[in-house]
């Protein structure tokens, strides 16, 4: 029995004893039928009393553990601590110019402030004082939030699925559907639906459809440099670290979302097997730069019915004098 099972045998093992108690009592109770009570309830109290022991070391386990209170009741679950409170260095672009700040003057005048030494004792896997083995390590929740601007602020990037991955992990990894047919059996996976008259055509079967999809994480890191003026003022580093940075990562992935090898980077559109290309009309060429109704029609016509509530259309710039001209 587990430990409620016990609190509940025990509970009914009390209530059979105060009413076998109360038959004792009664006039019409043979002596026979007393000495069974009695003997019935001496089992119970020997019964309950095991059970009682393993419950007071059940609960005393709980206690310790922080689980239960005094009174034997569960705690509430405590309030998820905070972190970013016990960092040195307030979050946002802020914390990290400031942070900057501090670094510059550390190696530029040779003064370790109190919250860059919290951040050099914080660091692991290199040395936080010699520039050629690291430097000093960027709080996380800094780094973190240049990438989530980056991504927010960007037309194609923001459109991307994400993944959350654990503090510790190298790779991502996904099942996914080939979905490489609309037959029945083979869409989704697998999936068939019927109807109740069509049961008896149920047939079992099995799909091949499922692969595995892996990544392994790589490092995106932005360079900048700063004049001296500038690395003294703080309120203007901060201002072109929350501009400039996350802008410069965006361009770097969209690039890769679209040109990118696959190689230490991302697999870009144009160099995947997802690629869909829509050829030119008859007598159109490439070289004279003209863009036909026909064109438009036939890559809207290609996307698939249930992608074109989140389809858009990219394009260069400079194809849109031809877009103005376009009439069917």
């Amino acid at each position: 029995m587990n430990h409620q099972e016990k609190l509940q045998r025990r509970a009914a093992l009390y209530d059979e004893n105060v009413a076998l108690l109360a038959e004792v009592d009664k006039p019409e109770t043979t002596v026979e039928r007393k000495a069974e009570i009695r003997s019935k309830i001496a089992a119970n109290i020997n019964e309950m009393q095991g059970l009682t022991k393993d419950i007071e070391s059940h609960e005393a386990n709980l206690a310790a553990a922080g689980i239960i209170d005094a009174k034997g009741k569960i705690k509430p679950p405590a309030e998820p601590k905070d972190h970013s409170k016990d960092m040195p260095y307030p979050e946002g672009a802020r914390g990290l110019a400031e942070q900057l700040h501090d670094v510059y003057n550390y190696y530029h005048n040779g003064e370790l402030s109190e919250r860059l030494a919290q951040v050099q004792a914080a660091a692991t896997g290199g040395s936080s004082g010699v520039p050629s083995e690291g430097g000093f390590f960027v709080q996380p929740n800094q780094s973190d939030q240049l990438i989530t601007t980056a991504i927010e602020q960007d037309d194609v990037l923001s459109k991307m699925s994400s993944i959350n991955l654990g503090a510790n992990e190298d790779r991502a990894e996904r099942k996914m559907v080939r979905d490489r047919s609309r037959k029945n059996g083979f869409r989704w996976g697998g999936v068939v639906a019927y109807r109740r008259a069509e049961a008896a055509t149920v047939t079992a079967f099995k799909s091949d459809d499922f692969k595995t999809w892996e990544c392994r994480l790589e490092d995106i890191m932005a360079v900048t440099y700063l004049t001296e003026r500038l690395a003294e003022d703080v309120s203007q580093l901060e201002g072109m670290i929350q501009s400039d940075v996350p802008k410069e990562i965006a361009f770097k992935l969209t690039d890769e979302a679209f040109r990118g090898t696959g190689v230490g980077q991302m697999l870009g559109i144009t160099k995947s097997g997802s690629l869909v290309s829509v050829p030119i009309e008859s007598g159109q060429t490439l070289a004279n730069g003209t863009i036909k109704s026909e064109n438009i029609s036939k890559m809207w016509a290609r996307v698939p019915a249930a992608n074109r509530k989140n389809a858009i259309w990219i394009y260069n710039q400079e194809m849109e004098p031809y877009f103005d001209s376009l009439n069917m």
